[in-house]
């Protein structure tokens, strides 16, 4: 071939490139032009175009030297990390109903309205939660076309799958992957790319909760934290959520509810001034509801609190949870079902037992017609399972933990209020609150029972007192045991007395591979003797990181080593022993790959503490020791 063909050929080629690009923007250019301002409806009437909602978002970086503050650009900072060749993976990890989906949205946005962004790059997302079984690289294909190109499109699978595999495009593709804890399939591929370094050649961002993506973190160049709504973006949130951010500031005077009368949809007057609906409702919840205001940090509840604001005409936000009960109302009144119908009476009986079954004892969500009359609680019930033409919706879960565990209270509160019809179920309940570890998975359910129903919160306390204990324990605490699946225990700057390390090692029914520490006060020889006894075929992983104060005899380092069957990792550090371990024997092991003992004081002993065998030892840290002895 000659020079002006290759040229002309080089030409095509970019010119199909670029059409690629502009269709992929055209199809996120309609998709998100506007979104519900009220996230649960399909059909929702109140919509708000994307760049006039979204607010920045606490981003703290966890993994890297890259400096974060609060005027922090995450949209510009991923571009520079991304050109970087060295740096192809990153990371956000957050909580539910922190703003990971919408942080990806705001990179795809930027994408199609900024010409600088990533310019001559194609970006691709794709909803793991929603993924088929994806177990082959034509399968990746596949799944990678459908979710981000239509079937009218001028773009076919075939030009895609050219493009996709071509070298030269391996820095040009992104993959955007939102849920990697939802990804139901072990076999599927996405699986392999989100905890695997090597394993794709394409640039990825993946966005996950804390508890299930911690294991891998260390395969990511970058990693960061999102950490919802810091004081100033709650506010300039409701702002964007009036559409008030253009309107000028002005002073609030002392808020109290009754110096205000309504004058518009969005605006108040006080003395002859016009003041923001935002800033109202912003200084009511700091002023006269701390409890409302802090959870507001998550996106999810501050934009629950907005909208029951704006359509309930404000001051009726009473309680913590009240707002759960009111957007319910809200969500089936937009469904069509009437608050004081009869169908809004059955669904939400219905739906109750639903939640209860189903958190108390992993009972499979049925859906009915009601159900389905009611658009599935308006939204709240979500398929984890897609839908395609050849199958329907089988599995259903909650939008979140916290709309279920409400409805569990609403069902146990009937219960008690009709205790003769329900003695057997109410018999078959207080059965399940004599396993302590159960009542701390319902901490949230109880703190609902006393905010709802005082008088059958008191019944179920005198039944059961340890029920006030469970209040008065550290959230934190409460988050390891409902991560009960994930094998993994990590915590940091706590007490762990030897009461809730028992709970905690029964709710996981003793299936433990890792366990991180880092300043977690605790009885430390009495943890390895339960670790010992309870673990010995299952830890594999064992970290601990100071909070330790007292002296430890250097005996129980061999104990870990020679008793637990299948740890291939221990590190202890800023952990003091006391003198020298004098040993008959060698310290043996034939599963442990990494040991680590720094700063742990061991300067009273010899070179012998040092006679240990191992198979696969690869790395050996006792940096920060100062050993004495000539043997």
């Amino acid at each position: 071939m000659n020079t002006v063909k290759c040229q002309r050929l080089s030409e095509l080629i970019n010119n199909t490139w670029t059409i690629l690009m502009r269709e992929r923007k055209n199809i996120l250019l309609k998709d998100l032009e506007t979104i519900p301002k009220f996230p649960f409806l399909k059909e929702n009437p109140s919509q708000i175009n994307f760049s006039k909602i979204f607010t920045p978002i606490q981003l703290v970086s966890s993994k890297s030297n890259l400096v974060v503050d609060e005027n922090f650009d995450d949209i510009k900072s991923f571009q520079k990390i991304l050109i970087d060749e060295e740096n192809k993976r990153i990371l956000i990890r957050g909580d539910a109903g922190m703003g990971k989906t919408y942080h990806a949205m705001k990179i795809l946005h930027s994408w199609v309205h900024d010409d600088t962004f990533l310019d001559n790059c194609l970006l691709l997302y794709i909803k793991l939660g929603a993924v088929q079984r994806t177990a082959s690289k034509e399968s990746l294909v596949d799944e990678l076309f459908t979710n981000n190109f239509k079937r009218d499109s001028c773009i076919t699978k075939e030009l895609f799958q050219y493009f996709f595999e071509q070298t030269e495009c391996k820095e040009k593709m992104i993959l955007l992957l939102d849920g990697a804890d939802e990804l139901k399939y072990e076999d599927s591929i996405f699986n392999d790319i989100v905890k695997k370094c090597n394993f794709t050649i394409y640039p990825v961002i993946v966005w996950a909760r804390n508890w299930k993506i911690r294991h891998v973190s260390d395969t990511y160049d970058f990693v960061f934290d999102i950490n919802g709504f810091n004081e100033r973006q709650l506010k300039i949130y409701f702002e964007k959520f009036f559409n008030e951010d253009n309107l000028p500031d002005l002073k609030l005077p002392f808020y109290h509810n009754k110096s205000h009368k309504k004058l518009t949809t969005n605006c108040f007057h006080h003395d002859g001034k016009v003041i923001k609906k935002s800033d109202i409702l912003f200084q009511m919840l700091k002023t006269e509801n701390k409890e409302v205001f802090n959870i507001c940090n998550s996106p999810l509840i501050a934009c629950l609190v907005a909208g029951i604001w704006e359509e309930r005409d404000t001051n009726i936000i009473g309680t913590r949870y009240s707002i759960f009960d009111q957007s319910i109302q809200i969500l089936l009144t937009k469904a069509g079902i009437d608050s004081k119908s009869n169908d809004y009476t059955k669904i939400l009986e219905y739906c109750s037992k639903l939640a209860f079954e189903n958190l108390l004892y992993n009972k499979e969500i049925s859906i009915n017609e009601i159900v389905k009359k009611s658009d599935y609680i308006g939204g709240l019930l979500i398929p984890v399972k897609k839908k395609s033409s050849m199958t329907q919706f089988k599995d259903f879960t909650f939008i979140h933990i916290f709309f279920q565990e409400y409805l569990t209270a609403r069902y146990i509160i009937n219960l008690y209020q009709d205790s003769k019809k329900n003695e057997s179920m109410i018999q078959s309940l207080k059965t399940y609150f004599d396993k302590l570890e159960n009542l701390f998975l319902l901490k949230n359910v109880f703190s609902f029972l006393q905010e709802i129903n005082y008088k059958v919160f008191s019944q179920i306390i005198e039944e059961n007192e340890n029920i006030l204990m469970v209040l008065e324990t550290d959230q934190r605490i409460i988050d390891i045991i409902n991560r009960r699946h994930s094998n993994l225990i990590e915590l940091e700057s706590i007490s762990l007395p030897t009461t809730i390390i028992n709970i905690i090692f029964n709710s996981y029914k003793r299936n433990i591979k890792e366990i991180n520490f880092k300043f977690v006060k605790i009885n430390l020889p009495n943890f390895i003797e339960i670790c010992t006894s309870q673990l010995e075929n299952i830890l594999e992983i064992f970290k601990i990181n100071g909070g330790i104060e007292e002296l430890l005899e250097i005996e129980i380092v061999k104990k870990l080593m020679t008793k637990m069957q299948k740890l291939r990792v221990l590190s202890i550090t800023n952990v003091f022993f006391n003198g020298c371990l004098e040993l008959s024997s060698f310290i043996q092991s034939t599963t442990i790959e990494d040991l680590t003992l720094e700063n742990c004081n061991l300067q009273k002993c010899s070179p012998r503490f040092l006679n240990m065998k191992f198979k696969c030892l690869y790395y050996f840290n006792i940096s920060e020791n100062q050993f004495e002895g000539k043997e």
